[in-house]
């Protein structure tokens, strides 16, 4: 049984096809690089596995479970998590508080003890609290864990944004252009951090970058689309060196 798959995923926009029969099966513990031209269909696809939108064909799964009968939030449950192409923090909240928000879903307690304070809810929280700072000193982000998010540098804000993926504890993280906007050093940071996911936390990763470097380093297997059909699979070497991809990147000599 693979631990990800999508088999014949295609949708459709108005009689534009965005993304036609995908298949791709993602090992557990794997890093996915997931590439392509702008308008490929890379962002479509993390969009479909969050059920943003809904497929017009296909299927996907998740060890084994349909994810077509999930709706959004248990998409989450089952331990799919994302980021966005565009920054997604909450800048008026503290750092720690920020990473919190990705504990909700793992916090115990009803809504009664929470209101009227009961131990239950004392003890649930002191342990988020304590997994937040957790993983605050692994994106050395911990001495900034009471300063509000607006008060980092960008490179540091995008490593909170993944700080906060990791709180909810996901089984599999979609990271759509982590990269975007950050320097050179930004990104072997970024780099470091995660395969830190990967090794120590054992989190499987699919990785949607336009930072060409950063996907041919770090990814086990790349997935290569082009107007939201795949066209190459296989390692670095092998995507590098395949005539179909660099044409999608820079055309023909016709």
């Amino acid at each position: 049984m693979d631990f990800f798959s999508t088999e014949n995923l295609s949708i459709s926009f108005g009689g534009v096809k965005a993304l036609q029969s995908l298949g791709m099966n993602i090992e557990k513990g794997e890093i996915r690089g997931l590439i392509g031209p702008n308008g490929a269909g890379k962002t479509t696809v993390i969009n479909l596995i969050t059920r943003v939108y809904n497929p017009t064909g296909g299927a996907i799964s998740l060890e084994g479970i349909n994810l077509l009968k999930s709706k959004p939030h248990q998409i989450s449950q089952a331990g799919i998590c994302r980021t966005f192409q565009n920054l997604e923090i909450f800048k008026s909240m503290s750092v720690l508080d920020n990473v919190m928000v990705g504990r909700h879903i793992h916090l115990g307690g009803s809504m009664v003890d929470s209101i009227l304070n009961l131990g239950r809810a004392k003890r649930e929280e002191k342990k988020g609290i304590e997994k937040a700072h957790e993983i605050l000193s692994s994106l050395n982000l911990n001495d900034y864990a009471d300063s509000p998010a607006s008060s980092l540098p960008f490179g540091k804000m995008r490593l909170l944004e993944l700080g906060r993926a990791l709180a909810s504890e996901p089984k599999l993280l979609l990271l759509d252009e982590p990269g975007a906007g950050m320097n050179a050093e930004e990104i072997k940071a970024l780099d470091t951090f995660i395969r830190k996911m990967r090794d120590q936390f054992g989190i499987t990763i699919m990785l949607v970058e336009h930072v060409l470097s950063l996907v041919m380093e770090i990814s086990d297997r790349i997935t290569v689309l082009d107007y939201g059909v795949k066209i190459a699979e296989g390692s670095a070497k092998e995507i590098q060196s395949n005539p179909k991809v660099v044409e999608a990147y820079l055309g023909s000599e016709e």
